[in-house]
This record gives structure tokens, C-alpha cells and sequence, in this order.
């Protein structure tokens, strides 16, 4: 038979307590890492100018999406408008700078269904900019939008 001292109890529930605590702490750091906002890339980078586009894109905004395409871009706002998957998270994976264009590459996770029959998949989107009079244009969009 085995006798439990006061020592030991107190000693469980302080680690009981603290592990508790730090497990609260971790919670809270991914809470606190999953929405903060997504900083504001400069309007002038290539980046910047598809980070403007997507957010038009997700709020409705055709028009402003619209001025951010080049001039040889055959797509007009109704074509931005057509439904697309809505992305849940974005991330720029590579910038790569040729002489004439540069291309934005993303990791994207979409999300697509209903409420309650959702999935979601990771993909790449490929954005071909070119240089109208020095300010970046989307010249190419990737393969999720209807652009003819």
C-alpha cells in the first residue's frame, strides 16, 4: 500500500497548473497568428500590385482589379467577376525578374464547398507582369481566372 505525501499532490497540481498554462500560451499564439492581418506589400513591386489585385478581386471591387491588368490583358470586369474558389491563405513563394516581365509566384490554400461540406487544397498561382511606363501590370493571370 502506498501512502501519498502532501509534497507529491502539491507538486503534481503545480505541474498540472504550469503545463496548463503553457498549453493556454500556445493556444493563444496561434489564435493571435491566424488573424492578424496580412501586411500591406508596396503598390509599386510586382507583389504589391497582385496583393491589390487579390484583395479587389475578394471584396468585390472589379474596377480597381481592372486598372491593375496591362493594356494587352484580353479580359475585361466582367470576366474578374466570374466565381472563382476563395482563398483562405496566400503567401508569395518566388519573384523572378526578366529583362521584359516578372512573374509573382503564390502558395495558395483554397477553400471551396458549403458550410457544412468544406475542403480545401494547396496550389500555385503564376502572375506575369510587365512595365507600362515603369508601374508593374498584370499581363498574364493564372489559370483560376476566365480571361480570354
Amino acid at each position: 500500500m502506498t501512502v501519498r505525501t502532501p509534497q507529491s499532490t502539491g507538486a503534481r497540481r503545480l505541474g498540472l497548473i504550469v503545463g496548463g498554462l503553457v498549453l493556454l500560451a500556445v493556444v493563444a499564439a496561434a489564435v493571435v497568428q491566424a488573424v492578424r492581418p496580412a501586411p500591406e506589400l508596396d503598390a509599386d513591386t510586382p507583389e504589391g500590385v497582385v496583393q491589390a489585385f487579390l484583395v479587389a478581386i475578394a471584396e468585390e471591387r472589379y474596377e480597381d482589379a481592372h486598372d491593375l491588368l496591362s493594356s494587352t490583358t484580353d479580359c475585361d470586369q466582367a470576366d474578374l467577376a466570374t466565381d472563382t474558389a476563395s482563398y483562405t491563405r496566400v503567401v508569395v513563394d518566388d519573384v523572378r525578374t526578366f529583362d521584359e516581365e516578372t512573374l509573382v509566384i503564390l502558395r495558395a490554400t483554397v477553400f471551396e464547398g458549403e458550410p457544412l461540406d468544406q475542403y480545401s487544397y494547396e496550389t500555385t498561382l503564376e502572375f506575369r507582369l510587365e512595365n507600362e511606363g515603369g508601374i508593374p501590370r498584370i499581363s498574364q493571370l493564372p489559370f483560376t481566372y476566365f480571361c480570354g
